[in-house]
């Protein structure tokens, strides 16, 4: 039986300021079976030189490893060479590659997986396993998969969602993206004006499951997901096969897996790219649009920052993007909006505005009017008799003259009268107010008035002098929106944040605690079969900038991996850092908004 090892990753979420190229640490952990855990939290500054000197009996590579760290290599060049885009998070942040063990966060020792993991407090993190024991290739020599797990990271960088099933199959959906768009451009020579589709462009990780084949395993495909066609796979390909779906796995007390729905968005991509018609439903065949222009179209959303939840925000985030960047009436626009049509997500072409039918006026060309002269003043003709008709005049009308009439102004006068007029208007002013002065003040005499009140007061309890009804300044129109407390926790449970605003300054957990605050957080909890219904209770003081901590439960907790409590016991910490507590096998985090 193989003995299982305890590795506790301390990583930080690092970007560092002043480089143009964020580093790949890679460790190669020889094919051992791991429990990782992410307790530790390294201050930004120390990421760096943790990262460098870590581990030092795993850093030299074996070929497992070295091809992992190659392909990671690769999708790191392809968003700088094509976007400009630096590393996973446009931050220079470094990565660290995990490559070549078993195990993922439990003790079953599975080594066919990988992954991404990233928050506000850890580094941004690949884990690639090592896949088929007696093969000497693994997991790593998919490019399509490794550019999969880094398209993880490339979907937090923009404003997709993720703490539901249809935000985490979004974030799937587009790792899929990024992972056969990099293995294409790969294959053509690292150059997007190139970039072609082959036959197999849209089938992931072939070569492990090709492996996996040889090897004796049952399985029904060489390719882990075919996006072109998702049905190859058992996912959704289209809609209005979700409520069906959906209804099955309830039936059955199961879990949907955000794979297979994350097949719908998957396949407009692919329509997008090879353009055609749907592969099951058939209907109208697209245009293609080829993988740069239709990757440069979700780029434009990750890159703004674009935000979406489900299916149609994400379908009207991409169309809006192709509007922009194409044109309204553009091939790229209008065939971004008839793929996603196309697998039943509806979305609308954004078209220019109408052009008016009316004709236009015509500029003319004025001749510049004769200088220090006033046109003069016509006197109306009312005398003209009903019986004379009156002539048509064709010709040019005279210019004025450029003698002034009587009746003409000139620029000194005007001044002069306009400065009499300001001067009768001010005395005038002077004289109401004081009069007025004087009669308020005699009606707040009378009125028996606080000193100190005002017109609107004495207008109200004092009808009698009640001459002008006070209109009282309209209120602007302040639309309400959501504010956020200052005693609010964000508690992170497995890399699904929420903000929890505390009762009374203080909030339990456990595997029903939080059901009334949150039903997606309660549900994570709920899994762990290690932890209680009240497990532990978190008090935040605001003014000490501290959280206490208390153990309910028997079955204990820990806090940053070091510190543990048993039934009833307590701790206090400060909140100027994240706080990570273990509870059973689930990692909470804890942090000030």
């Amino acid at each position: 039986m193989k003995t299982i090892k305890r590795l506790v990753i301390a990583a930080l979420f690092i970007g560092l300021s002043g480089t143009v190229n964020a580093e790949i640490y890679a460790f190669d952990f020889k094919g051992q079976c791991l429990t990782t855990e992410f307790d530790n939290f390294i201050p930004r500054h120390e990421a760096d030189s943790w990262a460098q000197t870590a581990f030092p009996e795993y850093r030299e590579l074996g070929e497992k490893a070295q091809m992992a760290k190659f392909n990671v290599q690769v999708a790191y060049d392809f968003f700088l060479q094509e976007f400009q885009w630096r590393s996973i998070d446009n931050q220079d942040t470094d990565i660290l590659l995990f490559a070549n063990y078993a195990g993922t966060r439990s003790d079953d020792c599975d080594s066919y997986n990988a992954y991404f993991w990233q928050n506000e407090v850890s580094a941004a993190e690949i884990s690639i396993l090592a896949g088929f024991s007696d093969a000497p290739t693994g997991i790593g020599h998919d490019l399509d998969v490794v550019g999969h797990e880094f398209g993880h990271g490339i979907y937090r960088a923009g404003s997709g969602g993720d703490g539901h099933l249809a935000g985490r199959a979004l974030n799937d959906s587009v790792a899929d993206m990024v992972g056969v768009t990099v293995r294409a451009w790969f294959e053509s020579g690292k150059s997007f004006e190139n970039t072609v589709v082959r036959a197999d462009s849209f089938e992931s990780g072939k070569h492990f499951m090709t492996n996996m084949r040889m090897a004796g395993y049952d399985v029904d495909v060489d390719f882990l997901r075919d996006i072109s066609n998702p049905t190859r796979h058992g996912g959704i390909s289209h809609t209005e096969d979700l409520e069906a779906y959906m209804l099955f796995i309830r039936s059955q007390n199961a879990e949907a897996d955000h794979y297979d729905v994350g097949g719908i968005t998957s396949l407009a991509y692919a329509l997008m790219v090879n353009g055609g018609q749907h592969p099951v439903k058939g209907g109208d065949s697209l245009e293609p649009m080829g993988f740069k222009t239709s990757f440069s179209i979700l780029m434009y959303v990750i890159k703004n920052k674009l935000p979406f939840n489900d299916n149609e925000d994400f379908a009207s985030a991409l169309a809006y993007a192709a509007s922009n960047m194409y044109g309204a009436q553009s091939l790229e626009h209008l065939g971004t909006v008839a793929a996603f049509n196309a697998v039943g997500v509806s979305v609308t072409a954004i078209m220019p505005p109408a052009v008016p039918t009316e004709p236009t006026v015509p500029d003319v060309s004025l001749p510049a009017p004769p200088l220090e002269q006033e046109p003069s003043v016509p006197t109306p003709d009312v005398s003209v008799p009903t019986s004379t008709p009156i002539p048509t005049d064709t010709s040019e009308p005279n210019r004025p003259q450029t003698t002034p009439s009587a009746l003409s102004l000139n620029g000194p006068m005007v001044l002069m009268m306009l400065g009499g007029v300001v001067v009768l208007l001010s005395v005038t002013v002077i004289l109401l107010s004081g009069k007025r002065n004087k009669e308020v003040q005699a009606q707040m005499r009378e009125a028996d008035v606080p000193f100190g009140a005002g017109l609107d007061t004495v207008l109200q309890d004092n009808r009698k002098v009640e001459k002008t009804p006070h209109v009282p300044d309209p209120k602007p129109n302040i639309v309400k929106t959501h504010k956020i407390a200052t005693e609010q926790l964000r508690l992170d449970i497995n890399g699904y944040a929420k903000m929890v605003e505390l009762q009374n300054s203080c909030v339990e957990v456990g595997r029903t605690a939080l059901a009334d605050i949150d039903q997606d957080l309660s549900n994570r909890l709920a899994d762990d079969p290690y932890i209680s219904r009240r497990h532990a209770r978190i008090d935040y003081f605001e003014a000490q900038q501290e959280v206490k901590i208390t153990c309910l439960s028997d079955n204990g907790l820990t806090i940053n991996g070091m510190h543990e409590l048993g039934a009833n016991e307590k701790a206090r910490i400060s909140i100027d850092r994240p706080v990570v507590i273990t509870l059973g096998k689930t990692k909470i985090t804890v942090s000030k908004v």
